[in-house]
């Protein structure tokens, strides 16, 4: 029992040290003996714990993901899906340009190779909830293709965003990206034209605010 005890602590203590590291130097600029040197803990274990950084990495994305989904959908369960999602994107992609240490670490996320399955599912369960929502049949050959698509199509986005090269409001990224999205299930242009607004109206209310190490919190104005 005690070797159990220490052994969930410790997988605590390198998961906190993780995300510090990760914040403050980004998942390229962290490394196994960084987190090792951060806790005392040998890198073996930190392998035996987490098999890789990868995995490291897709936790404390989770973490994040899922406390804001939770936060913000509860909060909009009685909106429109499309314009909860219109909603979300906007306060999401606020707070992921407005933040370096965030963006850095998200866009070298969606670069990184032993992480792309991990992206795909993230858009493939996106795909799914729409289809949910809207009553709309998708087949399993359409929905992978729509998955692969939708990744790229960020992964250029956040890049574009950390380059230099997008400096578009936020709110017009985000537009550009829901009528893509949207379209691509038949959607007309007045349906989403009409949800981004109504997302955008109650984006102004929801504020991310986050601290070194992913400590993120969230607030309603």
């Amino acid at each position: 029992m005690a070797e159990y005890q220490s052994g969930i602590e410790t997988k605590a203590l390198i998961y906190n040290a993780s995300k510090h590291l990760f914040y403050e130097n980004g998942l390229d600029g962290t490394s196994f003996s960084m987190i090792g040197s951060a806790t005392g803990v040998n890198k073996s274990l930190i392998s035996y714990h987490f098999k890789s950084k990868a995995n490291l990495a897709r936790a404390v994305y989770e973490e994040f993901l899922d406390s804001f989904q939770t936060w913000l959908y509860s909060d909009l369960i009685h909106e429109e899906f499309g314009v909860a999602f219109s909603c979300a994107s906007i306060v999401l992609f606020r707070f992921t340009c407005s933040n370096l240490s965030f963006r850095r670490f998200y866009n070298e996320m969606k670069n990184s190779s032993d992480l792309s399955d991990f992206s795909y599912e993230i858009q493939n369960d996106l795909i799914r909830r729409i289809a949910e929502a809207y009553h709309i049949d998708i087949s399993n050959e359409d929905l992978i293709t729509l998955s692969c698509m939708y990744e790229g199509v960020e992964r250029s986005l956040i890049s574009g965003v950390c380059a230099g090269r997008i400096t578009q409001d936020p709110e017009q990224v985000v537009h550009r990206d829901m009528t893509f999205v949207f379209s691509s299930f038949g959607f007309c242009t007045e349906k989403i034209e009409q949800m981004f607004a109504d997302g955008l109206a109650l984006a102004s209310r929801y504020r991310i605010h986050m601290e070194d190490g992913f400590a993120a919190s969230f607030a309603k104005r």
